[in-house]
């Protein structure tokens, strides 16, 4: 997470369904210390995204239609900050 005060938590959405994932992004724009960095749909977008862009949290379906969101969650681990 980050440690300075008044930062905004960078969080990344990732769900293959866009109802679910739109109402998880309205929500969390809501919250004014939490910045939405993303919303995507596949292992594939959120394994790139990671890499080009630092993310606090992500918040994961598992089951995703081109790949297992475990492996995007064990993709997290060669991140650096690695998200939590």
């Amino acid at each position: 997470m980050t440690d300075l005060p008044g930062a905004l938590v960078r969080v990344l959405v990732v769900e293959d369904h866009p109802i679910v994932r739109q109402a998880l992004a309205s929500l969390l724009q809501t919250q004014g210390d939490l910045e939405l960095v993303a919303e995507v749909g596949t292992a594939r977008e959120a394994a790139d995204l990671l890499h080009e862009q630092p993310v606090d949290v992500v918040v994961l379906d598992i089951c995703l239609p081109d790949e297992d969101g475990l492996v995007v969650l064990a993709a997290t681990r060669n991140v650096v900050p690695r998200p939590a």
